[in-house]
């Protein structure tokens, strides 16, 4: 992207948008027996469209980073993968929950929002202050997206041997 358009930026808060209702749908199905947690995810997906169209349009333009959609859906994200843990070892009935797809996918999802939810809250007051911490930031956060990568290719892993068992 960098070759022909300088900021790409556009992308991203679009990458958001669909990385946060992607996320929000398997966390909605998951949820889907619960009594309340599904209607709240819809309630918060709402409420994050409104927040992400406001980011790109009135708050900072699509031309910025997303810094307030973009905190809002990690968060959010952090907060659904730990309601998944509590109903995880509050009805731990299954003994090999590490075999599970939704475990690793929950743990990705968990280490990835969890860890970069301070860069994005700080993204622009870190790139504005020191250009080096920026480069370091961004260092810490690719190498924690591939971890995050690797844990949803486990998932993955764990689909197929439940398909061939």
């Amino acid at each position: 992207m960098a070759k022909w358009w300088h900021n790409n930026l556009p992308g991203l808060h679009v990458y958001t948008i669909v990385e946060f209702f992607a996320f929000s749908n398997l966390y909605y199905f998951h949820f889907k027996a619960k009594k309340h947690l599904p209607q709240i995810i819809l309630i918060n997906s709402v409420v994050f469209f409104i927040i992400a169209l406001a980011d790109a349009t009135v708050l900072n333009g699509i031309w910025k980073f997303n810094n307030y959609s973009r905190p809002y859906a990690s968060l959010s994200l952090v907060i659904y993968a730990a309601v998944y843990l509590y109903y995880l070892m509050k009805d731990s009935y299954q003994l090999h929950t590490w075999q599970q797809p939704m475990y690793w996918i929950n743990t990705g999802v968990l280490l990835y929002f969890g860890v970069n939810l301070f860069f994005f809250l700080f993204s622009n007051i870190i790139a504005f202050h020191n250009i080096q911490l920026s480069t370091g930031s961004l260092y810490i956060h690719s190498t924690i997206n591939i971890l995050a990568n690797c844990l949803y290719v486990q998932s993955f892993i764990c689909c197929y041997k439940h398909k061939t068992i």
